[in-house]
C-alpha cells in the first residue's frame, strides 16, 4: 500500500520553489518506510514585455499623460505573474509643445523572482479639438505699461 503525506500529486503543476514529497509505504504484515523526495523548480525565463503604440489626446488645458495601461498590450511570465512599470526617466507627461510629435515610451516587466523584459512603444500626441491654438482669452495676462516722459520740443532723447 503507498499513501503520499505530504507534497504534490502525480501529474500536478509544482510551483517555482521547492516542493517536499513524502511517501508511506506499508505491506501486508503492518511493516512500513518512509520515502521522501524533493521537486526544485526554478524560473530562468525572462517574462514577455508586450507593448502597443498609443495616441495621446491634448486636454482642455493643454496637457497629456500617457500611463502604462497605455502602452501595455498583455505582457506576461510562465510562472507567475508580473510587475509592469514605466522606468524612470521616461517622458511621461506631454504639453502643446508637443502636439503633432512621437515619442518612444519604454515598459518594464519584471517577474516574481526579479527577471524583467522591456519593450518599446511609440506615443503620438494630438490636439484633434485644436486646445493648443486658440487665441490668448482676454483678461487672463496683465500688461505692464510703463509712463514716457513727454517729448522736448527740438531735443532728441
Amino acid at each position: 500500500n503507498i499513501q503520499q503525506l505530504s507534497g504534490l500529486p502525480s501529474g500536478a503543476s509544482f510551483p517555482v520553489g521547492t516542493t517536499n514529497n513524502v511517501f508511506k509505504i506499508s505491506d501486508p504484515s503492518g511493516n512500513f518506510i518512509n520515502c521522501s523526495f524533493s521537486v526544485t523548480v526554478n524560473d530562468v525565463q525572462a517574462p514577455i514585455a508586450q507593448c502597443k503604440n498609443a495616441n495621446v489626446i491634448i486636454d482642455a488645458n493643454g496637457n497629456a499623460s500617457v500611463t502604462v495601461a497605455d502602452i501595455n498590450n498583455g505582457s506576461y511570465d510562465n510562472c507567475s505573474g508580473v510587475t509592469v512599470s514605466i522606468p524612470a526617466g521616461q517622458k511621461t507627461s506631454f504639453t502643446c509643445i508637443d502636439a503633432g510629435k512621437s515619442f518612444p515610451v519604454s515598459l518594464l516587466v519584471t517577474d516574481a523572482v526579479g527577471l524583467t523584459s522591456t519593450c518599446t512603444a511609440i506615443v503620438s500626441i494630438t490636439d484633434p479639438n485644436t486646445v493648443c491654438n486658440q487665441p490668448p482669452v482676454a483678461g487672463k495676462r496683465r500688461a505692464a505699461v510703463a509712463p514716457f516722459p513727454n517729448p522736448v520740443p527740438g531735443k532728441r532723447p
